[in-house]
């Protein structure tokens, strides 16, 4: 084996020095990157969990930045911005029921107001999602709760069982 060859310690194989990393790894790159990925799939929820914490302490850091950012680029980009909330509106219009009552609904979105007026906003949150990844609710009073904006940012697109 020459100077600029060395054996991997995962493969066996003899491969050239640029193969490796330059950390003291015996592993060549493509040994190291698929037990890195093995890894990765079997750690998925704790990798997820540490960025989501990773990305609350930024915005908690960083929030005046944050919101002058999507600020910027709502203005930017008025077109999206609005199709989107199209395609919201339309989907909440679509999974509104015929016996849903309206007025109840709207209570709903009174009560949020009202107690947001307090200082801490409040969100109408759908306890069931209406997009969620293995169920969709409906836009109905029986699927609707009030909480304060930080639990629904917390939630997301995700239905929570007790």
């Amino acid at each position: 084996m020459s100077i600029e060859e060395k054996e991997c310690s995962q493969c066996g194989e003899k491969k050239s020095l640029s193969d490796f990393y330059k950390q003291k790894i015996n592993q060549c790159k493509v040994c190291r990157n698929m037990v890195i990925s093995k890894w990765r799939l079997k750690n998925r929820e704790k990798l997820l969990q540490q960025m989501r914490d990773s990305n609350k302490q930024w915005y908690r850091e960083n929030k005046n930045k944050a919101k002058e950012k999507q600020s910027k680029y709502a203005r930017q980009n008025k077109s999206s911005v609005n199709a989107k909330e199209a395609q919201r509106r339309a989907i909440q219009l679509k999974l509104t029921p015929s016996w849903a009552d309206k007025n109840e609904i709207a209570m709903f979105y009174e009560v949020a107001e009202i107690l947001s007026r307090s200082g801490v906003k409040f969100h109408v949150d759908h306890i069931v999602p209406l997009q969620g990844r293995k169920v969709w609710g409906f836009h109905s009073q029986h699927n609707l709760q009030v909480i304060p904006a930080y639990k629904n940012m917390e939630k997301g697109n995700k239905h929570e069982t007790n």
